[in-house]
């Protein structure tokens, strides 16, 4: 369903649309990756994400290309956690919001204004990312996701980028990482990566129905 809310945060009204998505922990993880995929490689080639990824570029001359998307977006946005993004959605509905997703080209344009800040969570710098990867011609760019709670060790809880380039692989987690490279310390097993591409992996989105996902856009 699609509806609208005012949301504080942003200081405007937002339109919305929930999804259902299944109560089964490896399920939610691959429905909300699929989600994630879909929509980095459907706006990076966008007006926005284009124009953003030439800022990137002007604003660290001095840099590669990959390091200057990574500054840009640690600049660019600030960390919100799911709950703080989804509250003013949650009241209008019964069962609880575990996902809050904020595609590429409209955390571009959110706060274009400056008066308010662009905000999101770790999915949310990591389509970011992954489209500004994609328009400045960085083919082979993957989605990653580790189990880093220990409140819930079975389950991923982060998710980040990987840039392969030439013959480097280059973390980048932008949302969590002060520095390009850096990863989150493996302590809870072995991270999953999902690649991504304008052409390339999406897996077929089956919902499966508890939970509820809710992705904003302007």
């Amino acid at each position: 369903m699609s509806a609208t809310v005012y949301h504080p945060a942003f200081g405007q009204t937002l339109k919305y649309r929930l999804d259902e998505i299944s109560d089964n922990p490896s399920e939610q993880v691959a429905q909300t990756i699929n989600m994630m995929a879909g929509y980095v490689i459907e706006d990076w080639n966008s007006p926005e994400i284009e124009a953003d990824a030439r800022q990137a570029l002007q604003q660290s001359p001095d840099v590669s290309p990959i390091e200057a998307v990574f500054r840009f977006v640690k600049r660019r946005v600030v960390f919100a956690s799911d709950e703080h993004l989804a509250a003013p959605v949650q009241p209008f509905h019964k069962r609880q919001i575990v996902e809050t997703l904020i595609r590429p080209r409209d955390l571009s344009t959110l706060c274009n204004s400056g008066e308010c800040t662009r905000m999101g969570d770790c999915d949310d710098f990591t389509m970011y990312t992954a489209a500004l990867l994609h328009a400045i011609g960085i083919q082979d760019v993957r989605f990653v996701t580790v189990r880093a709670d220990g409140r819930a060790p079975d389950e991923f809880s982060h998710v980040y980028v990987i840039a392969y380039h030439g013959q480097e692989r280059i973390p980048l987690d932008t949302s969590h990482g002060y520095v390009s490279g850096w990863e989150t310390p493996q302590i809870f097993g072995q991270p999953k990566e999902w690649p991504i591409g304008a052409g390339g992996f999406l897996l077929p989105l089956i919902i499966l129905a508890v939970l509820i996902g809710v992705c904003l856009w302007r």
